[in-house]
């Protein structure tokens, strides 16, 4: 359905509803619309004034999030690393461990 030229989008009405009241809610938006002879969805009214927030918001100006995320870099690369081992029964099983795995290594490259 084509619109009139001088006629004004039921999106671009909600649009300066919200303009006026941000907190406005989609029952109050479509009894505004009704008044004004336009007949709109709540869906409508959720969908623009989604897009309309997210434009409106102030931008947070604290360094919360950039932290946060250098402390999850840190926290993923102390999980990867192997922490110092001091006791030697643990070294021997893990050298123990190292040396089986190089062993099946050459076997397989032996028989292939």
């Amino acid at each position: 359905m084509a619109k009139r030229k001088n006629e004004v989008s039921s999106t671009q009405m909600v649009r300066e509803l919200l303009e006026v009241n941000p907190n406005l809610t989609a029952k109050e938006a479509v009894a505004v619309m009704a008044k004004k002879g336009r007949k709109i969805h709540p869906q409508t009214f959720y969908t623009v004034k989604s897009v309309w927030t997210k434009k409106h918001q102030p931008q947070a100006t604290t360094t919360a999030i950039p932290q946060m995320k250098k402390k999850r870099k840190i926290k993923k690369h102390h999980r990867f690393s192997q922490p110092p081992i001091s006791d030697p029964a643990v070294e021997t099983e893990i050298l123990r461990r190292e040396v089986r795995k190089l062993k099946d290594i050459m076997m397989r490259i032996l028989l292939d």
